[in-house]
């Protein structure tokens, strides 16, 4: 099973509702912010994450706060999409962070940390192509 995580770190506390607005392309209610505590992760579903010229299907959603900052991070099943490129996933999340003065994202297999199997690091194109690989391998 091959599972693409994107990451963004260090996101600013007046920056995670808008930028997780966009990432789940629907109203976030500010009462997410109330039940986050320090050290916790807190998981979402959504149907859908609408990029542009493309969707994800079923991203899992996990917000993890620490001082006064959160990561985000967004796994989504490859079985499940449809064909996707390094070039459009990086266009759009690295688009995201810059809007939100996120200074780090990056995705690629889980765990995306590992820079060997990066898909793309901000707007760079990293060493994994998504179209080599076969959904479900």
């Amino acid at each position: 099973m091959n599972i693409i995580e994107i990451v963004f770190e260090n996101i600013p506390c007046n920056q995670l509702l808008p930028l997780l607005g966009k990432v789940a392309r629907e109203h976030v209610s500010e009462s997410i912010l109330s039940e986050l505590d320090l050290n916790k992760v807190y998981n979402y579903y959504f149907p859908k994450l609408a990029g542009t010229g493309f969707s994800l299907i079923e991203p899992h959603v996990r917000i993890i706060k620490y001082d006064e900052k959160y990561d985000l991070e967004v796994s989504i099943d490859l079985k499940k999409q449809a064909p996707l490129s390094n070039i459009m996933l990086s266009k759009f999340f690295a688009t995201l962070a810059q809007e939100h003065q996120v200074k780090q994202v990056y995705g690629g297999l889980e765990p995306a940390s590992d820079e060997d199997t990066r898909i793309f690091t901000g707007f760079d194109i990293g060493p994994v192509a998504l179209d080599r690989l076969k959904p479900g391998s």
